[in-house]
């Protein structure tokens, strides 16, 4: 049985990669770390250089998140431990109301 690019035999490692992508892609998007968490009504400025998908959550309540002082993204709680993905384009603020404590992880897009 000739082999084709997805097969593989039981417990062999696999590695995940593009083929025959133009020059300046990526085959997967680029780590950026995690921005700091800030107190509720607290700005923080997407400075990682990249697009960023941010999956926020708080152990009691998001109510809002509003981006450069303007926009609101979500209007109405996101109730506790559920998780809000927001997108926050390079170099946009975003301003998170909520209630407990926020955990988030960004992820480059």
């Amino acid at each position: 049985m000739p082999w084709y690019p997805g097969q593989v035999n039981i417990g062999q490692k696999v590695e995940a990669a593009v083929f025959g992508m133009a020059k300046g892609f990526w085959s997967q998007p680029p780590v950026v770390a995690n921005l700091g968490t800030v107190l509720t009504g607290g700005t923080v400025t997407n400075s990682t250089g990249f697009d960023c998908m941010v999956y926020m959550s708080s152990t009691t309540g998001i109510s809002k998140v509003v981006f450069n002082s303007g926009s609101t993204v979500s209007a109405g709680t996101v109730g506790p431990a559920q998780v809000l993905p927001v997108y926050v384009p390079a170099g946009y603020t975003l301003t998170p109301t909520y209630t407990g404590t926020l955990t988030w992880t960004w992820l480059a897009v």
